[in-house]
């Protein structure tokens, strides 16, 4: 049965095309599928990811390694109180402090023995840094130049009778108190044990002295102590210590017990040490002990990427790495994305503000942040702007690189011992990522998934770019096994929104419409013209 053979349209679009009453439209995120990939969503456009750059830190143009060669698992920043800015990489066997004005790295610790895991914190002048194989270490940024050394003296941190803190697992800080977890003390493990300094004071344990410095044993049930995070929204300064299947609590109180402490909600720890951390207003994220990506006080976020999170490698879990990208308002989780992972081959990334997930097929180790250094300048504009895409459009358009000191910068290190500069190229480490966004659609806003629906002009909108690059349009309609190719709108043009269309024959129920490009995109929206087939 036929409906009709009237044309129709029908819109997915961004903000930036603004309200349509005149035709049927729904907004971006509201199609949008869980299979994009390499793609996010930024003032109303959905843009492709850039990738990394080859190196970040390197010496007149040459990229420099790590001197040891090993993989970089922890990344530092440090802001001293004078606001000079360090940067502090850790390998397995040593921690380097890059030196700006020779651009080489200085030599600050070499391990006793391999380790897998630094934690590291800031306070009070000093960088606090822990592998459970050495004493907990610490730097001074009053001598910079001084190596690290173990924080309290050589035998460790003093705990009184004679007895000390010879190793700790994690570390954190909380209302000027410094916090050891997972302790060795005297010899003796302590994998449920947390301990506080006294306040203001980062190597003060002895709880025989006058301090209020002291621990709390984690008891309740069987499992040990995995990691901490901070909870400071609107003002709080909580402290979350979680174990491999619970997670608790901690707050300042006026009391000889100084820390009152309760179970959070809920049954759920922690899978992944680095994988906690904060939003710009201190909401804690992480993954949980039950393969899903919780919000503290929230609950499970993960619904739309449940098979992904529930297929990282057990084996590669523990090095899974978190950090909060201000600039695009997304959390970036590179994890081992199968069984079959050697190691972190992928990044999932939330958007907050549209709650939506995206895939990138990138490896990183570890993330890190910094700061521009210096200005850039460019001479001979003009006789190299032709190289420079999009010089005379849109300054949204080229908002992901920034050439000025203190201009914010993400880190991330390679498996080979390198650090790339993330968002800064259109390709990563010098390899071409092709980005990918699926619209999924039935064409309209009632309820027509019954009606085949003949599909016979696309018209879609990009912001312009000015040399000749493409995007490429597949299907794949109702129950297809794969994607048919439809053919590619350019996005060369010199308005500031060009459009482009294609006509093809398509008739189905339902639609999943994918763009791909290796390039650089900003994508505005799209229009269907079509007409009701019938419902066989």
């Amino acid at each position: 049965m036929v409906l009709t053979a009237q044309s129709q349209k029908f819109g997915i679009i961004s903000d930036r095309l603004g309200l349509a009453e005149d035709f049927p439209t729904v907004k971006i995120p509201q199609a949008f599928s869980p299979d994009s990939s390499g793609v996010f969503l930024q003032h109303g456009l959905l843009r492709a990811m850039p990738g990394a750059a080859p190196t970040f830190l390197d010496s007149n143009g040459v990229k420099t390694q790590t001197p040891d060669g090993n993989i970089i698992i922890r990344h530092w920043r440090h802001i001293s109180a004078a606001g000079i800015e360090y940067v502090f990489v850790y390998t397995k066997a040593h921690v380097y402090l890059w030196d700006d004005t020779t651009k080489a790295y200085t030599l600050m610790h070499t391990t006793a023995s391999d380790c897998t895991l630094w934690d590291t914190v800031s306070m009070s002048g000093r960088v606090v840094s822990t592998n459970n194989i050495d004493k907990v270490l610490v730097w001074l940024e009053s001598t910079p130049a001084t190596t690290f050394a173990p924080l309290g003296s050589a035998s460790g941190l003093a705990l009184g009778g004679g007895q000390f803190i010879t190793k700790a697992k994690y570390l954190n800080t909380s209302e000027n108190y410094l916090w050891l977890l997972a302790t060795t003390e005297a010899g003796a493990s302590f994998p449920r044990r947390a301990r506080w300094s006294s306040y203001g004071e980062l190597d003060d344990f002895d709880t025989t002295g006058s301090g209020d410095t002291n621990f709390r044993d984690y008891l309740e049930g069987s499992d040990i102590l995995k990691g901490s995070a901070k909870y400071t929204v609107r003002g709080a300064d909580i402290l979350v210590i979680f174990k491999e299947k619970s997670c608790f609590l901690a707050w300042l109180v006026e009391s000889d017990d100084v820390w009152n402490m309760t179970r959070a909600e809920g049954n759920v720890g922690l899978l992944a040490t680095h994988s906690t951390i904060n939003d710009k207003e201190g909401n804690v994220y992480y993954i949980g002990s039950d393969y899903t990506v919780r919000k503290l006080h929230y609950g499970k976020i993960s619904q739309r990427i449940d098979k992904t999170i529930k297929g990282i490698s057990v084996t590669h879990q523990d090095n899974i790495e978190a950090t909060y990208i201000d600039q695009y308002n997304q959390i970036f989780w590179s994890i081992p994305g199968s069984a079959d992972s050697t190691g972190n081959d992928k990044i999932v990334a939330y958007n907050l503000g549209y709650e939506i997930w995206h895939p990138y097929p990138f490896s990183i180790r570890a993330f890190g942040e910094w700061s521009q250094q210096e200005n850039f300048t460019i001479d001979g504009l003009d006789s190299i702007s032709s190289t420079i895409n999009g010089l005379d459009a849109e300054l949204d358009q080229i908002d992901s690189v920034q050439s000025l000191a203190g201009f914010p910068l993400e880190l991330g290190s390679d498996y080979s011992g390198y650090v790339l500069n993330l968002h800064q190229s259109e390709q990563h480490n010098g390899s071409d990522v092709t980005r990918s966004f699926v619209i999924a659609t039935h064409l309209t806003n009632g309820i027509s998934l019954p009606h085949f629906k003949r599909v016979h002009r696309i018209q879609a909108y990009f912001v312009s770019r000015s040399t000749e690059q493409t995007v490429s349009l597949s299907v794949k309609e109702d129950n297809a096994a794969s994607y048919t190719t439809l053919g590619t709108f350019s996005l060369q043009g010199s308005a500031a929104i060009i459009s482009a269309e294609l006509k093809p024959n398509l008739r189905a129920q339902h639609f999943l419409f994918k763009f791909e490009s290796t390039a650089l995109f900003d994508f505005v929206g799209v229009y269907f013209d079509f007409s009701f087939d019938g419902e066989l």
